[in-house]
């Protein structure tokens, strides 16, 4: 037959022994005795709580649901725990924060490495600019679990980028930048000597360098889904000489279809690579952050809400 209800009410010790009951169920609690008083004086609410058809007992399907309640309970309160630890004193340097930065042109707080004071270098800048702060506070779980995210978010893309033919990009980049410089003919043809890219005006002879600049433009165009990250782009952006001449083998200034695709290829390389190191060093401050005894206790009420169900 069905298994009788427990009464809950103050005069029957049936509700209290559930709760204990239940609280056995979450063995990283034994040490942690204020939060089983505080839990055990909330008896008769969460149970109340619990009691959906409101006949005063708990049957088996509200048990579960009491015991997520507990759950949730523990959570909130080790996660407040932990919260006001982490929020003791200010930043140090090296420490992850959320910043107001000036003269970047966006809106809302950005992920900065705290330097001093109201200095910070914003999060991803290789060249370590170091820049002021209208606000900051220090970045928390969830400033961490939105930015890991988005960088993994970043990964797949740049994998996704992997799979695009070079030759491809190539052949696409020099009609954007004929086109670009008013070079293609009525059919949409380029000139049939053409087929180098110039980038250096030095080593040119003081020939137009726009069709480099062109060039870099176009290949930006794949990592448009780094937007907002204006300091990676940038960089990108600024280093497009560099690049070519990297890349340009007998240093002519121009650059052909096969010093061309090693542009793109290097430039994909720098662009995961660096992705890649941003990805490893939140992963590296999260586990920090959480080598904390209440972390553990968190771990722990996870890990007995998982073998519960």
């Amino acid at each position: 037959g069905e298994m009788p209800e427990l009464k809950y009410s103050k005069d029957s010790p049936e509700g209290l022994g559930l709760l204990q009951g239940l609280i056995s169920l979450i063995p990283c609690l034994e040490e942690e005795k204020n939060i089983k008083v505080w839990l055990l004086d909330q008896m008769s609410k969460l149970c109340k709580e619990a009691d959906k058809d409101e006949s005063g007992g708990i049957s088996v399907g509200e048990c579960t649901d009491l015991f997520n309640s507990l759950v949730n309970m523990s959570l909130e309160v080790m996660h407040k725990r932990v919260s006001k630890i982490r929020n003791v004193g200010p930043p140090l340097k090296g420490d992850l924060v959320m910043a107001e930065v000036f003269g970047e042109g966006t809106q809302g707080e950005v992920m900065c490495d705290f330097v001093q004071g109201n200095e910070v270098i914003r999060f991803g800048d290789a060249s370590n600019t170091v820049v002021k702060t209208l606000s900051m506070r220090k970045a928390n779980s969830l400033d961490f679990e939105r930015a890991a995210e988005k960088y993994a978010g970043f990964t797949k893309k740049l994998e996704e980028l992997d799979k695009v033919s070079a030759r491809e990009v190539w052949n696409q980049a020099f009609m954007h930048v004929m086109e670009k410089q008013g070079l293609l003919d009525e059919a949409g043809k380029p000139p049939s000597d053409k087929k180098t890219l110039r980038y250096d005006a030095a080593l040119t002879s003081g020939k137009n360098a726009e069709e480099g600049k062109h060039f870099m433009e176009f290949l930006l165009r794949y990592f448009e889904f780094f937007e907002g990250e204006s300091v990676k782009l940038s960089e990108i952006k600024s280093k497009w000489v560099s690049a070519c001449t990297e890349a340009d083998e007998d240093q002519s200034g121009d650059i052909d279809g096969k010093e061309g695709m090693r542009v793109w290829k290097n430039m994909l390389h720098e662009v995961r690579m660096r992705t890649n190191r941003q990805l490893e060093k939140l992963i590296d401050w999260n586990r920090r952050e959480n080598q904390t005894p209440e972390s553990h206790v968190i771990a722990g009420v996870l890990k007995a809400a998982a073998k519960a169900k």
